[in-house]
């Protein structure tokens, strides 16, 4: 059987606002010290990441307004280039 491997989008953050972390080190099911592999560090460096097929990563977002920015900018790019949608003015 494989290893499970917590994953987040930014460590201090998940320390400080993710429930579902905070919840697993106050219930002694998680060390906080456990909590050490961002995503950005996966996307730099895979082999941080799965190290055999066998392997589990769970993977816990609690949300950066720059994805949030990325998103929405690849989601309005595909819709420029499939022509779907309706383009909108914002500024004045």
């Amino acid at each position: 059987m494989g290893t499970g491997r917590l994953v987040v989008d930014s460590r201090a953050t998940a320390l400080a606002k993710s429930g579902d972390v905070l919840l697993a080190v106050s219930e002694g099911h998680l060390a906080e010290d456990a909590v050490t592999v961002e995503l950005g560090d996966v996307i730099v460096d895979p082999r941080l990441g799965r190290r055999s097929d066998d392997d589990i990563t769970l993977f816990n977002s609690v949300g950066i307004g720059l994805q949030d920015l990325v998103t929405a900018r690849l989601l309005v790019d595909a819709a420029l280039a499939s022509d779907i949608g309706t383009r909108v003015e914002m500024s004045a």
